[in-house]
């Protein structure tokens, strides 16, 4: 058991590579409040490195630790896994001695972060999501959820760490899955960045992105409207609609290849090169609630002997004429 002083606990904080060692949780042990006591452990977490032991990650949980499948520790105390450039050292609080279990890195261990039930279904743009914290070894298995908000940046940095330290022996169980996921993170974002308008953004683009093919871009995204198909009469600016079906789409994207429209659980294509002419139409709503009526504006699109309307409220005026003029700069 080693003793350090403040200024030691600050080296060793700034030494880390994650920011969850702070001194505070170097020093974590049980916080005294005018109401209550919350106990985390019987010693600092520091006391329980050795003197040449540099600690990287230190996650905390209140929830009780799993070995084998049985739940352990003192109700009321919490469990502290902290990672060092040796080990995993989980540290279980009890009322009297904690109980210590450490794990070298070595080649039959594994780890892996496995979404709860929530995170599997989550957004890939939420920012923090939840885990658990699994440790595989010869002697069986330990679980700890983490209370700590981790994010795709934590979950690498940990995963890094570990695998750096190890040299390669300590086995990331599910790294791929993690890879892809954090990889079509990165791909929204840099995808909303390079887009024509802010009309696309990566929390829209993620509605749609598994529909993109290889090299697809889109340049205005539409979300939830009205779409009217229709028969039209005539060509170009002077047709007509004979017949018309009002439905209701939940995104339209105008993409560098297509114009895609997803409605009724179906998503339907309309390629540039089928095109006849597209302008936009401005008509009258009339809201029966408040006995007012309204203008809302329209991308029309003729397409052989249809008509396409597509409402464009969430457009500006600015974004819809751009929008017309980049679909007119792609059709033959």
């Amino acid at each position: 058991m080693v003793d350090y002083d403040e200024s030691a606990l600050r080296q060793m904080a700034q030494a880390a590579r994650h920011d969850s060692v702070t001194v505070e949780n170097l020093k974590l042990k049980k916080k005294s409040g005018i109401i209550f006591t919350k106990k985390w452990l019987s010693a600092p977490v520091v006391s329980y490195l050795t003197a040449s032991e540099q600690p990287h990650v230190i996650l905390k949980s209140r929830d009780p630790v799993t070995i084998n499948g049985e739940n352990v520790g003192d109700r009321g105390y919490g469990t502290v896994l902290v990672i060092t450039d040796e080990r995993f050292l989980f540290i279980i609080g009890e009322e009297n001695t904690d109980r210590v279990i450490s794990i070298p890195f070595q080649s039959d261990v594994g780890f892996e972060f496995e979404p709860t039930t929530s995170a599997q279904n989550q957004s890939l743009l939420d920012v923090y999501f939840s885990v658990s914290f699994w440790i595989r070894h010869e002697n069986g298995e330990i679980e700890i959820k983490p209370s700590n908000d981790l994010d795709y940046e934590d979950i690498w940095t940990i995963g890094d760490t570990v695998l750096d330290f190890s040299k390669g022996d300590v086995d990331w169980i599910q790294e791929e899955w993690w890879e892809d996921r954090a990889g079509e993170h990165d791909a929204l974002y840099e995808m909303a960045d390079g887009a024509q308008s802010d009309t696309v953004t990566a929390r829209r683009l993620e509605r749609i992105f598994s529909y993109l093919q290889e090299g697809e871009t889109p340049a205005f995204i539409l979300t939830e409207g009205d779409v009217g198909i229709g028969i039209a009469e005539g060509t170009g600016d002077e047709s007509t609609i004979r017949w018309q079906q009002d439905d209701y789409f939940d995104w339209v994207a105008i993409t560098s290849e297509r114009i895609l429209i997803a409605f009724d659980e179906e998503i339907e294509s309309l390629m540039y090169t089928e095109l006849d002419s597209v302008k936009i139409s401005i008509q009258e709503h009339h809201d029966e609630y408040d006995d007012e009526y309204y203008e809302v504006p329209y991308l029309c699109i003729l397409l052989n002997d249809f008509i396409y309307f597509i409402e464009g409220s969430d457009f500006t005026e600015t974004d819809l004429r751009r929008a017309v003029r980049y679909i007119r700069n792609r059709t033959p």
